[in-house]
């Protein structure tokens, strides 16, 4: 699945002759063989408040697509929209709302988050696109975990140039075996929370059986969860699988550089209003996580 997202800069548009607020390309129904799929949203930008990515919403382009000036809208353009606007209309159209490369910048970000408007956070590599992810992405999203405030884990590429691979870091979503593949169970997987991110390796992680974006509640005593998790990876060796709960690395397995399975029981104390979260980290120098959130 790839989002091709069209935008404006200054008084250039690009893609947005591919937009039609309806059609995701490579479907059987629009003539493909349903393998691979590619959806046109946009990326709507304010110029000191940040970027936010539009994805798969139907119907007419939420416009305008740039706002306050330079670097972004059109000379002398003003402030008439903010990012919560644009994510509140988004989901009015039935698209998914992505924080692109997260969290930079730290502006309307937690005010858009905190109000339900964010489906998702995208992990980055920053200034190294082939480093894995950055610390700086997976800490700031924990400070939104350690409140409280679950959004997904997503990934994507931002490819503004020939030298950035699409695909490069990615995001996978788990699908339920009913469903067929198409962006529709997409984006609800994506709203589920039930998604991994890596720069290679790949990942299924559970806790008491239950995949990730799952919500768990514990007796006033708290509990002994069993984490399970399996690891593969073809082109970057695996070194270690750590656990991290509540933003700290609570276990960690030496694991075979290929292929490895394992699992662990976790104490977890509760007191009131409490809450916990675990995610599951290869760190090979390219990172891969996911979250499972419990209350």
């Amino acid at each position: 699945m790839v989002n091709l997202l069209a935008s404006q800069w200054g008084e250039l548009m690009t893609n947005v002759g591919d937009f039609d607020g309806e059609t995701t390309y490579g479907l059987r129904e629009a003539g493909g063989e349903g393998e691979y799929l590619v959806r046109v949203g946009t990326e709507n930008r304010q110029h000191v408040l940040g970027h936010i990515s539009l994805l798969g919403y139907n119907g007419s382009i939420i416009a305008p697509m740039t706002t306050g000036g330079p670097n972004e809208a059109a000379l002398g353009d003003p402030v008439d929209i903010l990012l919560t606007e644009w994510a509140r209309q988004c989901h009015k159209q039935g698209g998914v709302v992505i924080l692109p490369h997260f969290p930079n910048p730290r502006a309307e970000h937690a005010a858009a988050i905190l109000s339900g408007n964010i489906d998702g956070v995208e992990m980055t590599s920053l200034s190294n696109l082939y480093n894995g992810i950055d610390p700086y992405s997976l800490s700031d999203w924990y400070r939104y975990l350690n409140c409280g405030h679950f959004v997904a884990a997503v990934a994507g590429t931002d490819r503004m140039q020939a030298t950035t691979v699409v695909g490069a870091v990615r995001s996978y979503a788990h699908l339920p075996k009913e469903r067929p593949f198409d962006f529709e169970a997409w984006k609800d997987a994506i709203r589920s929370g039930h998604t991994f991110v890596t720069y290679g390796p790949l990942m299924e992680f559970s806790v008491e059986g239950k995949p990730a974006g799952t919500r768990l509640k514990l007796s006033a005593k708290g509990g002994t969860l069993d984490v399970e998790w399996q690891v593969a990876s073809v082109t970057v060796p695996m070194s270690q699988v750590e656990l991290v709960v509540n933003g700290e690395i609570r276990e960690t397995r030496r694991v075979n550089p290929r292929e490895e399975q394992g699992h662990w029981s976790v104490k977890v104390a509760r007191a009131p209003g409490s809450h916990s979260w675990f995610a599951a980290i290869i760190p090979t120098g390219r990172r891969s996580s996911r979250p499972t959130l419990h209350r």
